[in-house]
């Protein structure tokens, strides 16, 4: 099938999206992955409780304001949190703000977040034709993980002749100037009602009455069975994110990047090292996303249902073994369990690093195979904009919930959250496992609450 490239195409608009993520989170992913820079453990507490409830309980009604006032106005909406918060970070370490400002900018953000993230579930599920869905999903993601990797780098570089806690106030600069352009690219989004999808056909896009409809529409999705099949495989990519972003008990928007970032990087690795792995981490990111999407659209695998089950089963043997590995390396690598760091951190030029190094790729791996997974299966559900939205919104809200109720787990030790990690994955992988059985040959046969098809 023949791909247009012009900029009303769902192509270009899927990569616009990209690029705005790129240039926002994608950065803020980059500067949060080394305990937001600025080496305060408590504020980074607060400040990130602070942020996933506000961005847990805003994606419930994110998906009424961006039906409302559009996926453009939404997304620059959701941009300007980022940089405020970022801001705040600078400020806060130059001793220009108070922490308690902070913690203020956090939750903005937390509400801002939910409005861009909401959009781009909604464009990046709406756009593809049926048999494209997975690459367009691959091709966001990477887009967006450059950001990450540019990021990773940028904090490595600018932070290599130093072993501080901190970033340098150009790392916190060059973020700034990079997220305002993403701002800047919200304005080129076109309005949904003019894109053309690579067949030709137009997405369509209705508003309900009334945002009270629209509240009610996103009440509804609690009531079915196959959404809430997924529910744990959302709150467990919620947990792989939910690595302690400092040395001690900071938390991610996905569960599993808190043990990542924060128990294994930030407490194994010194600062320029975070910033090398964490490019990297990205990178693997990247990787992971192509692959799955190329795999889940290729319809000489099979049904829909089939090659969502066989990426189910390589998931479930590839994260068994990452999780098993990474429990030698808590104790076998002079990583203390109780305070989640090493003694002494290790750096990029250690030999010592490498195998650390290597089980930190391969979670990145995973990281976006996951969720494109769970993207997918959604995009399953229906071709309706409007309702994409909504699945959008209710995948944030749990994840960025379970973010919050994760930042209570800081007063447990590494390898009880480890096993809580690891535990929330069985469980989620035999749920979504269940869930794959109702899939055939198109879309999810849409049932009403009562169960009966219609």
């Amino acid at each position: 099938m023949r791909i247009t490239m012009k900029t009303n195409s769902a192509l270009f608009q899927v990569v616009l999206v990209g690029l705005i993520c790129f240039c926002c989170p994608g950065m803020y992913n980059a500067i949060t992955a080394m305990a937001g820079g600025i080496g305060d453990n408590e504020v980074n507490n607060k400040a990130n409780a602070w942020l996933y409830a506000c961005f847990s309980i805003t994606s419930l009604f994110a998906p009424a304001v961006c039906n409302i006032i559009g996926p453009r106005r939404t997304f620059c909406l959701g941009t300007l949190g980022y940089s405020g918060f970022v801001v705040g970070l600078y400020m806060f370490s130059q001793n220009m703000m108070s922490g308690a400002m902070v913690v203020l900018l956090a939750a903005l953000n937390g509400v801002c977040a939910a409005l861009l993230w909401t959009a781009q579930g909604q464009l990046c599920m709406a756009y593809p034709t049926q048999d494209l869905k997975g690459t367009y999903f691959a091709i966001f993601w990477v887009i967006f993980n450059i950001g990450g990797v540019v990021g990773g780098l940028i904090t490595f570089f600018s932070n290599y002749s130093s072993e501080a806690s901190t970033a340098s106030g150009s790392t916190f600069l060059t973020f700034l100037a990079i997220m305002a352009v993403g701002s800047l690219l919200t304005l080129v989004l076109s309005s949904p009602d003019v894109v053309q999808r690579s067949d030709g056909s137009s997405v369509t896009l209705e508003k309900l009455p009334s945002a009270l409809g629209e509240l009610r529409a996103m009440g509804q999705l609690f009531l079915d069975s196959r959404v809430q099949l997924l529910i744990p495989m959302f709150l467990y990519n919620l947990i792989m994110l939910l690595k302690f972003w400092s040395e001690q008990h900071v938390r991610y928007s996905n569960w599993f990047l808190g043990y990542h970032f924060g128990v294994y990087n930030s407490g194994m690795f010194n600062t320029r090292t975070q910033g090398w792995n964490t490019a990297f981490y990205w990178g693997a990111e990247m990787l992971g996303a192509y692959s799955i999407g190329r795999f889940l659209d290729g319809k000489q695998y099979g049904s829909p249902r089939r090659r969502a089950q066989l990426a189910l089963i390589f998931l479930f043997f590839y994260v068994n073994i990452t999780w098993y590995l990474a429990w030698n390396i808590l104790f076998g690598a002079n990583m203390n369990p109780e305070t989640s760091v090493r003694t002494p951190k290790l750096d990029l030029n250690d030999s010592a690093s490498f195998g650390p190094f290597v089980l930190y790729f391969a979670w990145g791996f995973v990281d976006l195979t996951i969720s494109s997974w769970v993207y997918w299966t959604l995009s399953q559900l229906t071709q309706d904009m409007n309702e994409l939205g909504r699945f959008a919104g209710l995948y944030k809200s749990v994840q960025a919930g379970g973010a919050a109720i994760a930042w209570y787990m800081g007063s447990m030790d590494a390898a009880s959250q480890l096993f809580v990690c690891w535990g929330i994955f069985l469980l989620a992988a035999a749920s979504a496992w269940r869930m794959t059985k109702e899939l055939e040959g198109g879309y999810l046969l849409k049932q009403n609450t009562d169960g009966t098809a219609n």
